[in-house]
């Protein structure tokens, strides 16, 4: 779903076809690694991961395409902006999480427990950003690009 967003909201046609294009394959790999690899009896390091990577690389690529372009709106009213940021926050420390859980987690466990609570904190933080994106929605209409 946010690959299908993301391809809604890029004006440029070739990142449109590209970004649905990914999204389609990163889908099959997902299905098929749950289902012949690392299985569902195992948390899994590669879906989380490369779920995380991907859920930083498109917000990411928009938030980069709204510096570079100009917009008929200013940056703080978009709220494509804002969710972008929303989503890059949380995942940004969540692929950190998803690396280093298991380790901390055995050698380090008030550590891990301690980082689990800013990383919620972050996620608080983030969903505080999409929120207000989607406050700013009726300012979508003057966006262009």
């Amino acid at each position: 779903m946010l690959g299908y967003f993301y391809h809604l909201i890029f004006p440029r046609e070739v990142l449109r076809g590209n970004i649905l294009k990914i999204s389609y394959v990163l889908s099959i790999i997902f299905v098929f690694n749950y289902l012949f690899g690392e299985g569902y009896q195992d948390l899994g390091i590669f879906n989380p991961a490369v779920n995380a990577l991907f859920i930083i690389l498109l917000p990411l690529s928009y938030l980069w395409f709204s510096r570079v372009h100009t917009l008929r709106i200013p940056l703080k009213r978009n709220p494509y902006f804002w969710i972008s940021l929303g989503l890059v926050i949380p995942s940004l420390f969540g692929l950190f999480m998803y690396l280093s859980g298991d380790m901390l987690s055995r050698h380090y466990f008030i550590f891990f427990c301690q980082l689990q609570i800013v990383k919620l904190l972050f996620e608080v933080i983030g969903m505080l950003f999409v929120s207000l994106g989607f406050s700013l929605g009726g300012y979508v209409r003057f966006i262009g690009g």
